[in-house]
């Protein structure tokens, strides 16, 4: 997919997961303060990796889940700090959501979203539910789209 020069791809190699693992610390270990140890888990092995290049180079991933029949659920959403506010993120997610869109049985997408993001998934139909909890030190609420 391209969009305002974003090539998103999923990942198949150790090499490109190495560059996904480079912006999760970059964004949310260096940036954001969360601790290593819980932001890589036993997930990242069995989860859909999703890198968007900024003409060649890697400027934002996504991973998805698929915790339980019926359900995906998207999550470690980062974009290096020098591609932001160039509308990655929700390129990005318009991506992912197309795909799973396309996945037979897939009903409904969650995700833990921080606070500061939800006016962005509110754009693209997800519906934020329950209270604000606190992951990784930040605000967060759980979010819903039902498709």
């Amino acid at each position: 997919m391209s969009d305002k020069n974003l090539n998103i791809v999923k990942i198949d190699s150790y090499k490109e997961f190495g560059l996904v693992a480079s912006i999760r610390t970059q964004v949310f270990v260096l940036e954001q303060e969360c601790p290593v140890s819980e932001e890589f888990d036993d997930n990242d092995n069995i989860a859909e990796h999703y890198l968007g290049y900024c003409d060649s180079a890697p400027a934002i991933i996504c991973r998805v889940l698929y915790p339980q029949e019926n359900l995906a659920k998207i999550g470690r959403i980062a974009t290096l700090k020098e591609f932001r506010g160039q509308g990655f993120a929700s390129a990005m997610l318009k991506f992912v959501i197309e795909k799973l869109r396309a996945t037979q049985g897939i009903e409904e997408i969650q995700m833990s979203a921080q606070e500061h993001a939800i006016g962005l998934y509110e754009k693209l139909g997800f519906e934020a539910y329950g209270d604000s909890y606190i992951e990784d030190y930040l605000a967060h609420r759980m979010m819903s789209l039902k498709l």
